[in-house]
């Protein structure tokens, strides 16, 4: 490797630290180095995965991915749960949040086609109504020994999610299941992984999510394994 090759992946590997992406326009150099040298991307690779991160590029960004068991610059679990739900709630109450993420994203993305993507929004009412079928299903079709094999207690989520009661107005409290949801997203949209408009009840995908699922099911990271879970709730329903 030659001093300016090094030089140039130290300088893109600063840049992602401090922004966390690059996109073209902010700084073609770095933004060419990469793209256009081999040499280059290769040695960014290597300093991020020396970190616990991934590269991936999506359209005209590069994005700087933490690796699951990244907690410097990811979320360690318990800091999760008290972004997602508050520290004084359960792990039940974390769980069930992480299961409504799963849902939203097995329903926005698939493995088929050139990208993940297959759709750009989803409403909240139409998010409330597919966790409520996920859980009712699942919970009727597994028994608790299967969910212990499969790693999702659909009995123990449907109750919790039964406890929190329904509500008129959306993104009320965060003991309804509406607010419940628009908690979750508005950390998500905080993170712009989706651009969440609370006034219309719509949660849009963004560019940077939709460059972290590429990169996640291109990888296939446990998505075979979910996607037949969900599949074949789909097809009880509809027998």
């Amino acid at each position: 490797m030659t001093q300016e090759t090094f030089q140039k992946a130290a300088d893109l590997y600063a840049y992602l630290l401090k922004y966390h992406q690059l996109e073209r326009d902010d700084d073609r150099t770095l933004y060419q180095a990469y793209v256009e040298d081999l040499e280059v991307q290769k040695a960014v690779k290597r300093l991020g995965a020396a970190a616990q991160f991934d590269l991936a590029l999506y359209g005209n960004t590069i994005y700087l991915i933490p690796q699951q068991d990244n907690t410097t610059f990811g979320y360690t679990r318990s800091e999760l749960k008290n972004r997602l739900v508050g520290s004084n709630a359960s792990y039940e109450a974390y769980n069930l949040a992480m299961f409504i993420i799963l849902v939203f994203l097995m329903e926005c993305y698939d493995a088929n086609g050139e990208t993940s993507k297959a759709r750009d929004f989803m409403k909240e009412e139409e998010l409330e109504d597919l966790v409520e079928q996920y859980l009712r299903e699942g919970s009727a079709l597994y028994s608790e020994e299967e969910e212990k094999k499969m790693g999702i207690s659909f009995h123990k989520l449907y109750e919790h999610y039964n406890a929190l009661s329904g509500s008129e107005s959306l993104g009320a409290k965060v003991k309804t299941k509406e607010g419940f949801i628009s908690k979750i997203m508005s950390f998500l949209s905080a993170q712009q992984l989706v651009d969440y408009v609370r006034e219309d009840h719509m949660i849009l995908l963004t560019p940077k999510l939709n460059a972290f699922m590429d990169f996640d099911l291109l990888n296939r990271t446990n998505y075979d394994r979910v996607e037949a879970i969900f599949e074949t709730i789909k097809e009880e329903h509809h027998e």
